[in-house]
């Protein structure tokens, strides 16, 4: 029987440790992909704030090159 001062692992016999693993990882591509999505944000965020010409270049007007 599991006892309340042990690990998860020891109240139960088996693959238990797959499972773990499975959370592990689970855990850590979840932690990767947070990083990924922060950092990109900080590095548009950065882009948009060194570059504010370019940033809004969808929002102009192009001058029409057969109109003079």
């Amino acid at each position: 029987m599991c006892k309340y001062n042990i690990q998860f692992s020891e109240c139960y016999d088996g693959d238990v440790w797959m499972i773990e693993i499975i959370i592990y990882g689970m855990i850590t591509a979840f932690a990767a992909l947070m990083y990924m999505f922060i950092s990109d944000l900080y590095r548009d965020r950065q882009w948009r704030k060194n570059n504010p010409d370019e940033h809004n270049i969808m929002e102009r007007k192009i001058k029409d090159d057969f109109s003079e």
